[in-house]
């Protein structure tokens, strides 16, 4: 799943949401329970629960890496620039902000997008004039 630079929560909320799906459909066609997973991965049903929670994104990769190893998938974490397409709906979001605020925010994920870094000097120098 890719999801455009938006607030954290939101994109976290996304991936959380298609790992569990994932994890729940590979217990089925497994016929492997929670009870099961909790026993593979030496830890209580309470945790499976929470790792199968698609609206708990407070796991860490270690966890998420020995479930997908217990259920026989691989998983991909990946980081890269925003396309020319990404970008360009960035931009219209951030000229049809409602505050300046959220357009100061839609501009810094573009810059950070283009250029792969965070732009922050503008921000703080206008802050502090």
């Amino acid at each position: 799943m890719v999801a455009l630079l938006e607030k954290t929560p939101k994109t976290a909320r996304r991936a959380k949401h298609q790992l569990a799906t994932t994890l729940k459909k590979q217990m089925a066609e497994r016929n492997v329970t929670i009870s099961d997973l909790a026993r593979k991965l030496d830890t209580g049903r309470t945790s499976i629960r929470r790792l199968l929670d698609p609206e708990n994104t407070s796991i860490t990769l270690q966890t998420i890496a020995k479930a997908a190893d217990a259920l026989g998938l691989a998983i991909t974490l990946q980081a890269r620039q925003l396309t020319g397409a990404e970008l360009t709906t960035l931009a219209r979001r951030m000229v049809n902000a409602p505050t300046k605020s959220e357009a100061d925010r839609i501009e810094d994920q573009i810059v950070a997008g283009f250029y792969g870094k965070p732009h922050n000097a503008t921000h703080s120098k206008n802050q502090h004039s």
